[in-house]
């Protein structure tokens, strides 16, 4: 009886220490596109503020820095964790920041 108690408890510890490692990961997640969602949020005011002008921005997501150089919703240039890549030129502003969303999140 007391080995079943105990390996009743250790299961339920388990499964315990399981939704707080799942729930710590929600979290992370969540915290993760909120700073990319507000990096993008900087960028296109950032965008809007110089219509008809090359933009340099600067940034940072998740300690590591992102640089982006573009004209209107054209991403000539966007490096971040060592990636670098261009968006399709000429888009709408939904498709570019659907395109520096999938960039950031590689």
């Amino acid at each position: 009886m007391q080995d079943r108690l105990a390996t009743t408890t250790a299961q339920w510890q388990d499964q315990q220490l399981e939704k707080s490692i799942q729930t710590a990961q929600a979290n992370m997640a969540q915290s993760q596109r909120d700073a990319r969602d507000e990096l993008i949020k900087a960028f296109n005011a950032e965008r809007k503020a110089n219509k008809g002008k090359w933009v340099q921005f600067n940034g940072e997501f998740w300690g590591s820095p992102v640089a982006i150089k573009s004209y209107d919703t054209w991403i000539q240039v966007a490096t971040f964790n060592g990636m670098c890549d261009s968006g399709p030129m000429d888009c709408t502003v939904k498709a570019m920041n659907e395109w520096l969303t999938r960039f950031l999140w590689m």
